[in-house]
């Protein structure tokens, strides 16, 4: 037992440091919820850009801003996350609210309330503030009119992304005219995880058949994309293997790069580094390092479920299914 235990330990240094780190911060870092001195009676002037593509809903927008400034009464703020705004509109067809649409990058300025999320004290009911903390968003933002909405340009990121952004745009704008309501809800949350196209009935049928891990972009639909693009450029060698590295990443930024994408993301890029290096056999090597540079990134998305559950699946197949 004690030659199999060191015999373990030499081989996955990086797994056992990721375990510690992980315990580490479990037992002294806490996460809470920053309080900011802000007045929920007065409106606050936000200027943000948009850091995740706005999704076109049936009645209404919805995207999420970062801020760059945020005031109430000519008082500053320093604001530590990002806002959810939804964007409403008495027009039916929201396609029709911005001319062109909204794209990410784009810096707007809004006047509006900042909520708290929706909240129900209700025992064994998760508290959706936190959750949402975990993701990196704070407050809500109603708006009843595309009029509140002020566009002042675009933010120099759009210069490195932007094209992607803009095939996303285009493929959304196809979608619309060639499908119709159910099939393009169907398409645009599988393929892009706009989750929030679906209604609430469609939301529980798919729960109750067992298949909502499919419409939430993560390894899963990483792994696919992989193994295709692998598969399309695998005769071109080391070129091949970096071109499909390079369209991996674009379709993780494609996505908008959320807290499960970006997971899948590192931990599919180390798998298939060390597959074509030969190193076959590192599996648990390599879900370590992927878990250390996601925790000295962000130390609280330890707190996160879907960290807790992805680490520990695959922590589990390491240790006991390729081990048999």
């Amino acid at each position: 037992m004690l030659q199999r235990l060191k015999t373990f330990c030499l081989f996955n240094p990086c797994f056992i440091l990721a375990g510690l780190l992980a315990g580490v911060i479990g037992i002294c870092h806490k996460v809470p919820r920053p309080q900011l001195p802000l007045e929920e009676d007065r409106v606050t002037e936000i200027e943000g850009w948009i850091s995740r593509p706005a999704q076109l809903l049936e009645d209404y927008i919805y995207l999420e801003l970062s801020p760059l400034s945020l005031k109430q009464q000519d008082k500053s703020i320093s604001y530590p996350a990002r806002l959810a705004v939804y964007i409403s509109s008495s027009n039916p067809k929201s396609e029709t609210y911005f001319d062109p649409p909204l794209a990410y990058g784009e810096i707007l300025s809004v006047n509006g309330f900042l909520q708290d999320p929706s909240y129900y004290a209700i025992p064994g009911v998760a508290d959706f503030r936190q959750i949402l903390w975990n993701q990196g968003i704070l407050h809500v933002v109603h708006l009843k009119s595309p009029l509140q909405v002020v566009r002042k340009g675009h933010h120099p990121i759009r210069l490195l992304v932007g094209p992607i952004f803009a095939y996303v745009q285009c493929f959304e704008s196809f979608c619309h005219k060639q499908l119709n309501q159910t099939q393009l809800k169907l398409i645009l949350s599988v393929f892009l995880g706009r989750k929030k196209t679906l209604e609430e009935i469609d939301r529980n049928l798919i729960k109750t058949l067992g298949i909502f891990h499919l419409f939430v972009v993560s390894g899963f639909h990483v792994s696919l994309v992989v193994l295709f693009l692998h598969w399309l450029f695998q005769r071109w060698g080391r070129p091949g293997r970096i071109l499909t590295l390079l369209g991996l990443w674009v379709y993780v930024i494609l996505v908008g790069w959320g807290a499960p994408t970006l997971r899948a993301g590192v931990m599919v890029t180390l798998f298939y580094l060390l597959l074509s290096l030969g190193l076959s056999r590192q599996f648990l090597n390599a879900l370590g390092i992927s878990a250390l540079i996601l925790l000295a990134v962000s130390p609280g998305s330890l707190f996160s479920s879907g960290f807790q559950f992805s680490y520990l699946c695959l922590s589990a197949i390491g240790l006991f299914c390729l081990a048999l």
